[in-house]
C-alpha cells in the first residue's frame, strides 16, 4: 500500500490549503488504496481534513496518526476521518468546530434533514446571533449540499465546519466523490468540456437541466464573497476556481483529478445585519 504523506500548510487561507491539499493528493489514482501518514502534522487544515475523511470512506484506505501526536486529541474529537450521521452525536456537540458529519443518501430524507439541521445550529453557535445570519448560512449550506444528492449522483456528501476565533473567522468544507461538474454537462445535456470550461459554465449560473436550478455555486458565491465579505473555492475534475480579496483565479491542477467537487468557504464572524435578497436571484 502506497504511503502518502499528508504536507503541512503555511497558514489557514484557501491557497495556503489548497496548496497542502494538492501536494498531498497529486500522486493518487482515484480510489487507489493508501496510507495516509499523518505523523509530522502538528495541525491540520479542515480542507484536508473533509477531503481525506471523504477519500478514504470511499476508498477503504487507512490514516497513519500515533496517539501522541499533538493532533491525535483533536482529530478524535471530530471523529476524523469516519464522521458522524448520527443526530444524537452531533446535537451535543459544543465546540468551535464540528464533527465531520455525513449525509447518506441511503437514510430516509427527514433524518438526513435532521442531521444538516444539527449541523446549522453548530454554525450559528459558533457565529453568534446577528441578524439575518441564520438566513445567510443557510442559503449556501442548503444549496451546495443539495448539489451532492441532485447534480452529482452521490451517495455520500461529508461536511466539516472549524473557526478560528483569533482571526474571527469561520471555514466550511463541503465534499463529495460523485460524477462531478464535466460529467453532469456530458451526461445531462451532451456537453463535451473540460473540466476548466465546465467550471466556468457552473459559475454562469448555467444549469445542467433546463427547467431546473443550476448548481447553486453562482449564486452562493455572490452571497460569501459579496455579503460575508469571504472567500470561496471550487475544485472539479483538475480544475479550481479561488475568489478572495476581490481576485478570481481559475486554473488546472497538474497531474491531479478529483472525481467530484469540493466547495469550500471562508468568511469572517458577521458583526451586523445581513440581508441575502441582494445576492439571491
Amino acid at each position: 500500500m502506497k504511503n502518502i504523506k499528508v504536507y503541512k500548510n503555511s497558514g489557514d487561507s484557501l491557497i495556503s490549503q489548497l496548496e497542502s491539499f494538492y501536494k498531498t493528493f497529486k500522486e493518487i489514482n482515484d480510489l487507489e488504496k493508501v496510507s495516509f501518514d499523518l505523523t509530522e502534522l502538528n495541525w491540520i487544515n479542515p480542507l484536508l481534513i473533509n477531503t481525506i475523511s471523504t477519500y478514504t470512506y470511499h476508498s477503504k484506505s487507512e490514516i497513519l496518526v500515533p496517539n501522541d501526536s499533538k493532533i491525535y486529541p483533536y482529530l478524535n474529537k471530530i471523529s476524523f476521518p469516519d464522521g458522524v450521521n448520527s443526530v444524537a452525536k452531533i446535537a451535543h456537540f459544543n465546540k468551535s468546530y464540528t464533527p465531520v458529519s455525513k449525509l447518506d443518501s441511503n437514510v430516509d430524507s427527514l433524518a438526513r434533514n435532521k442531521i444538516f439541521d444539527c449541523f446549522l445550529d453548530l454554525i450559528y453557535k459558533i457565529i453568534g446571533e446577528v441578524p439575518g445570519a441564520k438566513t445567510a448560512m443557510f442559503y449556501p449550506l442548503t444549496e451546495l449540499t443539495n448539489n451532492i444528492f441532485e447534480h452529482s449522483k452521490s451517495k455520500m456528501g461529508f461536511l466539516f465546519g472549524q473557526s478560528f476565533e483569533h482571526k474571527k473567522c469561520l471555514d466550511i468544507c463541503i465534499v463529495d466523490k460523485g460524477r462531478g461538474i464535466k460529467k453532469s454537462y456530458e451526461e445531462e445535456k451532451g456537453l463535451h468540456y473540460t473540466d476548466e470550461e465546465a467550471l466556468t459554465e457552473s459559475l454562469k449560473g448555467h444549469s445542467t437541466k433546463n427547467a431546473e436550478r443550476g448548481f447553486g455555486i453562482h449564486t452562493s458565491g455572490k452571497l460569501i464573497c459579496q455579503g460575508f465579505g469571504g472567500e470561496y473555492m471550487i475544485i472539479s475534475g483538475n480544475a479550481v476556481y479561488i475568489q478572495t480579496k476581490g481576485k478570481e483565479i481559475l486554473t488546472t491542477l497538474k497531474g491531479f483529478n478529483w472525481e467530484g467537487v469540493i466547495v469550500m468557504y471562508k468568511i469572517p464572524f458577521p458583526k451586523g445585519k445581513i440581508d441575502i435578497t441582494p445576492y439571491i436571484e
